[in-house]
């Protein structure tokens, strides 16, 4: 607090005065004489402890924290109202704001302020998706100067949150990589925290790193919640499993999944059902594989990210199966789908391709435009899976260059080890 406090009474009727209340109503409802009133907010008589609450409740601020006392419990609200946030109870949180709010009007409790602000944050961006309004209010934050731990934490957990909306992959990872360095000074443990952190890794394509953050939270005993159930964590880990390769650890975990969905939600049904049916292809059990896509293709909407994915992969399956009649109808209807997504819009003209990669314009188009694009989009899991299956198609074959052959394995091994590097121990 390195603002100067004004007196309370100036500050209750800079909120009378607000609210649109004269000193005579104030007064009726006190059944006090108006002239006291007027006394009150001029600091030229006390305000009783009794008399300073029943001011505050007939102004709508009974919160507004005056005494240290008041300070304590308004900054246990602050914390309630963040967990609410946090556990995406916002209908109870956009309540809970209207009683925390008043905290506006005493400019000079800067720590309070910075809390309220960087709470009202994560609802705007957990809730409203209003970047441009949560962006004012970082700025507001980065206004004050020097942050606590605290506030530096929040403040940079936001910043990660704000660049996962205006897709910056790489902010996204440096805040929260930031915020997850603060959290390690004595602060409460934020799982969701660790969750974003092996998404960020995730979408950089560095499974082993995500599979850490992911185990860290199942070590941590994490029973589940609103937001980050258990199921989400453990079919998140599958997921990564499958992609370097340990299906057995994949398969362990979706089994324990499926008998904990509930029957009423499509959500987890089509994400356990998809984690399946990609486990299975990656096992080159092409059948059994499109069975589970089949059912997750029909519980996911036509034209949706998640009926692409499904669409795709059932599509490769086919491909492996050299069912490339039905393989081609899958990809045309996958193309007329992917207006508005560059990647499927790639990966189905690239399947289209495979299915002709014994014609040169093929064979360049996955040579120079897949593998570069997924390369650079660090879809390692994926464009390693295009390396390898050239790979084994021109190895047999001997009908290109063996430069750009060797060319596509160093790019191949250079995938699969940025895929296994690392994990938290770093930390």
């Amino acid at each position: 607090m390195n603002t100067k406090k004004p007196p309370i009474g100036l500050i209750l009727k800079r909120i009378r005065k607000d609210v649109g209340l004269s000193q005579e109503a104030v007064s009726n409802v006190l059944m006090y004489d108006r002239t006291k009133i007027s006394h009150i907010e001029n600091g030229t008589c006390s305000c009783p402890d009794d008399t300073l609450r029943d001011f505050k409740k007939v102004l709508g601020v009974e919160r507004l924290p005056f005494t240290e006392t008041e300070r304590r419990e308004f900054t246990k609200l602050l914390h309630k109202w963040h967990d609410m946030i946090n556990e995406r109870e916002f209908e109870d949180a956009l309540e809970m704001q209207k009683e925390l709010k008043c905290i506006k009007y005493l400019e000079y409790d800067t720590e309070l302020n910075k809390l309220y602000l960087l709470f009202e944050c994560r609802l705007l961006l957990g809730y409203m998706k209003d970047p441009d309004k949560a962006m004012t209010i970082l700025k507001k934050i980065e206004a004050y100067g020097e942050l606590s731990i605290v506030e530096e934490h929040h403040y940079n957990y936001n910043m990660g949150t704000l660049s996962i909306i205006r897709g910056n992959k790489e902010d996204m990872f440096k805040y929260y990589l930031r915020a997850f360095e603060l959290m390690q000074n004595g602060l409460k443990v934020n799982f969701v925290l660790y969750y974003n952190i092996a998404y960020c890794y995730e979408l950089m394509g560095r499974h082993a790193r995500s599979i850490a953050f992911l185990e860290k939270i199942r070590e941590l005993n994490y029973g589940g919640g609103k937001v980050l159930s258990k199921i989400v964590v453990d079919a998140f880990l599958a997921l990564n499993f499958i992609k370097i390769g340990y299906l057995q650890g994949a398969k362990t975990l979706l089994d324990e999944c499926a008998k904990q969905i509930p029957d009423d939600d499509p959500k987890y049904k089509h994400l356990i059902l998809n984690n399946y049916g990609y486990m299975y292809r990656v096992a080159k059990n092409f059948y059994t594989a499109i069975k589970y896509l089949d059912m997750a293709l029909d519980c996911s909407e036509k034209g949706s990210i998640d009926y692409l994915g499904n669409l795709y992969q059932k599509a490769w399956c086919l491909l492996e199966l050299r069912n490339f009649n039905a393989c081609k109808e899958l990809v045309q209807e996958g193309m007329g789908l992917t207006t508005e997504s560059t990647i499927y819009s790639i990966l189905f003209k690239s399947l289209h391709h495979l299915i002709t990669l014994n014609e040169t314009n093929s064979f360049e188009y996955v040579y120079g435009v897949t593998i570069p694009y997924l390369v650079e989009q660090k879809n390692n899991d994926v464009a390693l899976e295009y390396c390898n299956f050239v790979i084994n198609y021109y190895t047999k074959r001997n009908t290109v260059p063996t430069s750009k052959i060797g060319k596509l394995k160093k790019i191949a091994y250079h995938l699969y080890a940025e895929m296994k590097e690392g994990g938290l121990e770093e930390w």
